[in-house]
Formats: C-alpha cells, sequence, structure tokens
C-alpha cells in the first residue's frame, strides 16, 4: 500500500508539501497534517486520499472566503456565489453545477455558525450606510438583490425614521445650482433627482415643499 514518504514545510506559513512513495502529491494545510493524523511513515489508500483532498480544498476555499469577507460584510447570497465562482473555475464546471458542491455548503454552515456571515447584521451595516445618500426604494432594490429576506429588508428599513430630512439634506446640496431655473424646471430637476436616489413620491414632494415654503 502507498505511503507518506515525506512531508516538507512550504514558504508560505502553515503550509505542506505531501509525498507520497517519493512522490509530491499536493499542498495542503497543517489543520490537514493535524487531522488527519499524517506522518512518514504511514499508509494511505485512496479512499484516505480523496478524504485529505476534499478537506484540503475545503481549507483553501475557506481561506479565500475570509479575505473576502476581510474587504467588507457580505450577505450570504454574496458569499455563497463567490463560493460557486471559485469552485467552477477551478474544476472547470458549470455555476448550477459548482451550486451542488458539499464543500461549499460545509462553507456556508460553518461561516453562519461563527456569525462570519448573517443577513440580519448585513442588512442592518447596508441600511445604515447606504441611507446617507439613498432613499428606501432603492435601497430595498439593492438588498433584494443581494438575496436578503423580504421580512428581514422591511424589519430593518422600519428603523429609519429620518428618510425626509435624508432627503431635504440631500436636495440642498444640489438645490443652489439650480437657482436660475424656472419653479418648474427646478421642481422637476428635484422631482427626477431624488427619484433616481430611491426616494418615494411622497418624501420627494414633502422636500420640494420644504424649499418653496423657505421662500
Amino acid at each position: 500500500m502507498p505511503h507518506v514518504t515525506k512531508i516538507t514545510p512550504q514558504k508560505k506559513s502553515g503550509r505542506f508539501n505531501l509525498f507520497i512513495d517519493n512522490k509530491f502529491i499536493a499542498g495542503i494545510s497543517a489543520e490537514t497534517v493535524i487531522k488527519e493524523k499524517l506522518h512518514v511513515g504511514i499508509n494511505i489508500g485512496n479512499e484516505k486520499l480523496d478524504i485529505i483532498f476534499l478537506k484540503e480544498q475545503e481549507s483553501k476555499l475557506l481561506e479565500k472566503v475570509l479575505r473576502f469577507l476581510g474587504f467588507r460584510q457580505r450577505s450570504e447570497k454574496e458569499v455563497a456565489d463567490y463560493l460557486f465562482k471559485k469552485i467552477a473555475g477551478e474544476n472547470s464546471v458549470k455555476f448550477n453545477e459548482a451550486k451542488e458542491s458539499p464543500v461549499a455548503k460545509r462553507i456556508l454552515i460553518k461561516l453562519k455558525k461563527l456569525r462570519l456571515i448573517d443577513d440580519l447584521e448585513f442588512a442592518k451595516w447596508w441600511v445604515n450606510a447606504r441611507s446617507k445618500r439613498r432613499g428606501k426604494v432603492l435601497i430595498r432594490a439593492e438588498l433584494i438583490k443581494k438575496g436578503i429576506d423580504r421580512e428581514v429588508i422591511e424589519m430593518t428599513l422600519n428603523t429609519l425614521n429620518n428618510e425626509a430630512t435624508q432627503a431635504v439634506n440631500i436636495l440642498e446640496k444640489k438645490i443652489k445650482a439650480w437657482s436660475k431655473l424656472n419653479k418648474f424646471e427646478l421642481k422637476k430637476k428635484a422631482y427626477s433627482y431624488l427619484a433616481r436616489r430611491g426616494f418615494s413620491p411622497d418624501k420627494i414632494n414633502d422636500a420640494i415643499a420644504f424649499f418653496f415654503k423657505k421662500e
């Protein structure tokens, strides 16, 4: 039976090269070495190697996902799509085929248990960040695209109590530049500007009315 003849450290910290019968087989993580109790002289069959390669793939993908999460918070759908694309690319399979990968499913379960992905917390963070320049209509559409559950979206959006004030603040920065327009053109411009930023008609009308009351 084939046996491990050498395990040597790579330059990259925490990684090792595995040799079976004096032939290089793969680079593996320290976690895999420990969990599989690998050492020089141990006999190893194809079934055991398959398990090692599966765990190694999981370890490498998890490392990439953690880097992906390091840039900003992500929704579960964003992380899942990232995983599926990586798996599809590395294994030359279609995206929909990669979605059936047990490795991706295990990683997603692990990330949720560690609370590294949490759609409720993601929605709160997104709403807080986007509400400074966006209205509920646009934020809702963005969260739907991120795969957030509708109930979670509405619950999170209901925490926004200052949307009308925000619309006024956003419009205030632009309205001075439109001071030479007549009232009709100014209202039209203001309405279009706020609509593109996801404010509802009633909030837009309130914001426009605020400025004309000041005259």
